[in-house]
């Protein structure tokens, strides 16, 4: 069993940059794109949702220089009877990977929406990062497509 979901009709489908990935989206928005990706690594994969979601917000500095964990929001929540752990996190984004043996580039004023879907088999987790004026300008999009969480037959599925 997998999920289907309901991606927000002004999200681009971009095909996923990593084998991790089992969907990507480029959100268009005011302050420039943001994307958004869907991970699924499988039973016993991927970690717990609080980890998860504290691990997302350490990669964000609040302006005040606090770490993004001591500033983010976090809710829990239901879709399709899955429980479901919002984050939202706002500030000095370092995603942490270094690129070509580059540091990685912090980019100020972005934000992150992401939220971890106890799934049928495993947790599904969706991190959508961007511009905060993009992100903010697509919650309703992130709120609706969380929303539609549902169980399906399929390992994996989209509509």
């Amino acid at each position: 069993m997998g999920l289907e979901w309901q991606v927000p009709a002004d999200w681009v489908q971009e095909d996923p940059s990593s084998p991790m990935r089992k969907a990507q989206w480029r959100v268009p928005g005011a302050g420039g794109d943001g994307e958004c990706a869907l991970f699924y690594f499988g039973p016993g994969q991927g970690g717990d949702a609080m980890a998860n979601a504290e691990r997302w917000a350490s990669q964000f500095t609040l302006s005040d220089g606090r770490s993004g964990v001591e500033g983010a929001r976090l809710e829990a929540r239901d879709a399709g009877g899955m429980p479901v752990l919002t984050v939202e996190v706002s500030g000095t984004y370092n995603p942490g990977m270094p690129f070509a043996g580059r540091p990685p580039e912090e980019r100020s004023n972005q934000m992150l929406l992401g939220a971890i879907v106890e799934g049928p088999d495993a947790n599904w987790f969706l991190k959508c990062t961007g511009p905060m004026a993009t992100l903010e300008q697509g919650r309703g999009g992130f709120d609706d497509l969380v929303g539609s969480f549902r169980r399906s037959r399929a390992t994996t599925s989209a509509s």
